[in-house]
């Protein structure tokens, strides 16, 4: 078997199969009903506590190292980019018009979702005495599985490293990194071997 081989059934068996987008849409949908439709029904608030705080927030700062519209504008940064171009495009190239639909769906249930994400991670984040703030999930998988509901250690450690393991490879396999691959395999007819190891090293080097 070669190096491509493995790395195609890296990537659709176990990282990209079909069980994934429906375990997303499961998981919003259970948070959805949970928080009574949060999204929908604090979509205003969450307007006003966002893009609404824009202008107050360029006025002053507030507790901690970022601003309102720094954290925001950080948040976006990290959220918007190639994926919202050419997946997109991609997506409705070769679902048709439904797939539209669908990346809806799945917008709806990624705003509550998120929403959890920050509010575990603010909620567990660890403030120094400099004003420093430090959260994210590996904080949250150890305070709150950890120490409060008293998992076995080995347990959230373990559910912590699927989260590295995760982290690493959303990095490796991103749409911008399927782009620069496809881009580079074309202009320099390179087999797909050569275009990973290329995406790869761009990669390390971009971050």
């Amino acid at each position: 078997m070669s190096f491509e081989e493995i790395l195609q059934i890296i990537a659709w068996k176990y990282v990209w199969n079909p069980a994934l987008p429906i375990i997303f849409l499961l998981f919003g949908l259970y948070v959805t009903i949970g928080t009574r439709f949060f999204q929908i029904r604090r979509f205003g608030t969450i307007w006003r506590n966002t893009v609404g705080k824009i202008v107050e927030a360029r006025r002053g700062k507030g507790p901690g190292i970022l601003t309102s519209f720094q954290a925001w504008a950080t948040a976006a940064g990290g959220a918007i980019g190639m994926g919202n171009i050419a997946g997109v495009s991609s997506a409705v190239a070769l679902g048709g018009p439904g797939a539209i639909f669908w990346m809806w769906v799945s917008a709806l249930m990624g705003m509550v979702t998120k929403m959890c994400e920050v509010t575990l991670a603010v909620h567990y984040r660890e403030v120094f005495p400099d004003g420093r703030a430090y959260g994210g999930p590996t904080f949250y998988i150890e305070k709150g599985l950890g120490k409060e509901r008293k998992w076995p250690s080995w347990l959230w450690k373990l559910i912590a490293l699927v989260f590295g393991v995760g982290l690493f490879s959303t990095m490796l396999i991103t749409m911008s990194n399927y782009t620069l691959q496809e881009s580079f395999k074309a202009t320099f007819n390179t087999s797909n071997t050569a275009a990973v190891i290329f995406g790869f090293l761009f990669m390390i080097l971009g971050y």
